[in-house]
């Protein structure tokens, strides 16, 4: 019993490693994102500077466009990060849990231990 919780415990926290290893990776992702989206915010100034009024429409289209992009790459990215947060979380929950069962399993092996070195009635 005490190594299925010790092996629980062990995948859980390596679960934990893992899931914070996707947090981080997603946190990237999203910085990257957002270099990105100042990459091509910063192009399409340029490129408004430069426009004739036909040019100007086109590319206050592409601008709109990208925006709305830039808003769901945004809005994906936070949920990401709320749902990775949420994983993390319930293995720290799990985690905590699986530690008092442990304990507790310790802790009954130390009582049963004691009743076996009890002189029989």
């Amino acid at each position: 019993m005490a190594d299925e919780v010790r092996s629980l415990a062990q995948r859980t926290q390596k679960s934990t490693v893992d899931i914070q290893e996707l947090v981080t990776r997603l946190q990237n992702e999203a910085n990257n994102a957002v270099r990105s989206m100042d990459k091509g915010s910063d192009s399409t100034q340029k490129c408004l500077i430069k426009a004739t009024a036909t040019t100007f429409e086109k590319a206050s289209e592409a601008v709109g466009e990208i925006s709305d992009l830039n808003a769901q790459i945004a809005a994906a990215a936070e949920e990401q990060s709320i749902v990775a947060k949420e994983i993390n979380d319930n293995l720290i929950r799990i985690k905590e849990v699986a530690e008092t069962t442990s304990e507790g399993a310790k802790e009954r092996n130390k009582q049963n231990k004691r009743i076996k070195q009890l002189p029989p009635v």
